[in-house]
């Protein structure tokens, strides 16, 4: 049996954090970033509110920041801007700047640590964002957005301004859009396939590497040393993974990570990667299918069959009982290979 990769990767032209404990992967190179989290939103109903969070990633001694994030304002309106808890709330930090100009589209906010409290490292949520959907197109019309995030700042101890690169969010009504003909292209694959549109490739199974690739290009030329966001979610729809790596000289940045073996994670996974190069912004995404293998093969479960707990159990016993048997396996080979 097969599983269906479905992409969709769409351009406009716009105005590494870790979740999950269980899971192993391959960590971006330490720089500093900003990301908007989720990297794509899909609304479903007029009226609907959703939250971003803008983080910020691999960073040290941070003592202030700011930035502005740019939205449609015909499709979206921001109900309210709070920081985030990387900063611990006030005395000890300040809110300098908090504007939403509903006009323009636009949020600009700054906060700064107390001159007594110590700068912050490392991973964290500087900002959350909530908006409200405004307006519904009639179907087949379909609208989406960037949530251009722009105009970013980040400030040491020192008020020395931080080294630091960014990639933006998308927003989409009902789903998002098919691929264009356009110059900037991204392909979002993995080690088994997926390239171009519904192609199929074996599923996945639980405890599996899953290795995801997303290849950039403009005008067919690799765009090396850009940054792509990346983000994982389960079949929950529950991020576990969301990171940033760069290009390579051939335009490819990858990330991998493990699969569990707990019963939650039998399902659809969807990936999504997103880049933005000269004011344009591109994204693709890709599902795939994570199953039970049982004697060498890769088979579906019925989550209802047995208690949750139990089949997590059987899970994990069935990788150690696997792993407790692979010793034998090599010293019997060995032996085999010295007769000969």
């Amino acid at each position: 049996m097969f599983v269906v990769f479905f992409f969709t990767g769409t351009i406009l032209t716009s105005s590494c954090f870790f979740l999950c404990d269980s899971f192993a992967y391959a960590s971006p190179t330490a720089t500093t970033y900003l990301l908007v989290s989720p990297l794509a939103y899909v609304s479903n109903a007029l009226g609907e509110t959703f939250k971003i969070d803008v983080k910020v990633f691999n960073v040290e001694n941070l003592h202030a920041f700011e930035f502005k994030l740019s939205y449609n304002t015909t499709l979206l309106d921001v109900v309210q801007v709070v920081q985030g808890p990387f900063f611990p709330p006030s005395p000890k930090s300040s809110i300098d700047k908090l504007e939403i100009n509903e006009t323009k589209g636009s949020v600009w906010f700054s906060v700064s640590l107390s001159n007594s409290t110590p700068s912050k490292n490392g991973d964290g949520t500087l900002a959350s964002i909530t908006l409200n959907v405004t307006f519904a197109p009639a179907l087949p019309t379909k609208a989406c957005c960037v949530l251009d995030l722009h105009d970013t700042m980040l400030y040491d101890n020192t008020m020395t301004a931080i080294v630091h690169y960014y990639t933006d969010g998308l927003y989409f009504w009902k789903s998002m859009l098919d691929d264009p003909d356009e110059d900037l292209f991204l392909d979002l694959t993995t080690q088994k396939g997926g390239t171009g549109i519904e192609e199929p490739s074996p599923p996945f199974s639980l405890g599996e590497t899953v290795k995801l690739r997303a290849r950039l290009t403009f005008g067919n030329v690799p765009e090396k040393n850009n940054l792509i966001g990346f983000e994982v979610l389960d079949p929950n729809n529950e991020t576990v993974i969301i990171m940033a790596p760069f290009t390579d000289n051939n335009g490819v940045a990858t990330i991998e990570f493990t699969i569990p073996y707990l019963l939650k994670n039998v399902g659809t996974w969807k990936a999504i990667a997103i880049s933005e190069v000269k004011g344009k912004t591109a994204w693709d995404i890709i599902y795939f299918e994570v199953r039970v293998a049982v004697g060498g093969h890769i088979a579906p479960i019925e989550k209802t069959r047995l208690p949750t707990s139990q089949v997590d159990l059987y899970l994990f016993i069935l990788p150690l009982f696997m792993i407790a048997t692979l010793p034998v396996v090599i010293v019997y080979r060995r032996k085999h290979s010295v007769e000969c």
